[in-house]
């Protein structure tokens, strides 16, 4: 079911693009599904965001999808993760390449919303 969403269309109980290894959610968190962003949004448009209720941040972000990138195809490594605080908001960002198959993606949290967006685009 595809609602719309400021900025996009979210769709309910989908994992968009994301393969089925980095289909997992954080002990904790909540699926919440994915919302497709609308072309002259302001963030990854066209680009499917799947959406994770949970508080994993910074260190813990990496250490949880690390060996889910490792079992993706194509040689896949996860960058060390990037936190960026300011005031009590901390948002943590991280990326991950794939060297052979050309694919890449990503995981960004957000200590506001407790929430993480994941990525994934084929080559």
């Amino acid at each position: 079911m595809a609602a719309e969403a400021n900025g996009g269309t979210y769709q309910a109980g989908s994992w968009g693009t994301i393969p089925a290894a980095l289909q997992a959610v954080p002990p904790g968190g909540t699926f919440c599904g994915t919302v497709v962003m609308d072309a002259g949004s302001m963030a990854n448009f066209g680009t499917p965001l799947t959406l994770l209720a949970t508080d994993l941040q910074g260190q813990e972000l990496f250490d949880f999808y690390s060996p889910l990138v490792a079992q993706l195809p194509g040689s896949c490594t996860l960058a060390p993760v990037n936190t960026i605080t300011s005031g009590t908001m901390a948002v943590s960002s991280t990326s991950y390449s794939c060297a052979q198959s050309k694919a890449n993606g990503g995981m960004a949290s957000d200590s506001t919303y407790q929430a993480i967006e994941i990525w994934y685009s084929a080559p």
